[in-house]
């Protein structure tokens, strides 16, 4: 099978199932879980096929190194693991999130919510400097991008380093200060690693 075909299919896969996982995940949602169980299994199943289908690239390229070097753009099969990848990544991320605030939700109705126990000093200051870091990061490569000459590809790679830096900056700070729950570490994860990968894209692209 060629790479063309391996990519059709690998669409196929990821968005024909999409109605047979809203299917799922209404199934899942008719339970005590609801919405959030629902949609987050949807979107858990999702993200799994594309990472599934990046796999599937990815053993194509390993496979048949002969084939990508034949194509006319040899860098296709490698952007098109990223492509399947970000989806897979963002859909298991996402899908993720949703099921742990199901999860904290269907906790919190059980049993009476405990308020977080307190941290250090120390640990407050850390936490408050790395919360400044993560602002600094993310407004000081914004502010570079808009009064420095850069080209349209330098501008974008500077800020999104800057939201990558930020997003890692501010999942210390929670971490120092206790607040580090599971749906806030996901959203920094998905979040920084979206960034992170499409400044990958445009590294590699670009």
């Amino acid at each position: 099978m060629g790479f063309e075909q391996q990519v059709g299919w690998g669409l196929a896969a990821l968005f024909g199932g999409l109605p047979l996982w809203a299917l799922v995940g209404w199934l899942a949602s008719r339970g005590q879980g609801g919405f959030e169980s629902g949609a987050g299994t949807a979107l858990l199943l999702f993200g799994l096929t594309g990472l599934g289908a990046a796999g599937w690239v990815a053993w194509f390229i390993h496979g048949h190194p002969e084939a990508v070097a034949a194509l006319e753009d040899p860098r296709q099969p490698y952007a098109m693991v990223g492509v399947f990848g970000a989806f897979g990544g963002f859909g298991v991320l996402g899908g993720s999130v949703l099921l742990a605030s199901g999860s904290r939700q269907r906790r919190a109705r059980l049993e009476r919510a405990r308020e977080p126990a307190p941290v250090s000093a120390e640990r407050e200051r850390w936490g408050s400097s790395f919360t400044i870091a993560g602002n600094v990061a993310i407004m000081g490569c914004a502010v570079a991008t808009a009064f420095l000459d850069l080209s349209a590809v330098q501008g974008t790679t500077l800020m999104f380093s800057g939201v990558v830096a930020g997003c890692a900056c501010f999942f210390v700070a929670f971490a120092c200060k206790g607040l580090l729950s599971l749906e806030a570490a996901l959203i920094l994860i998905l979040v920084g690693g979206g960034f992170a990968l499409a400044l990958a894209a445009l590294r590699y692209l670009g």
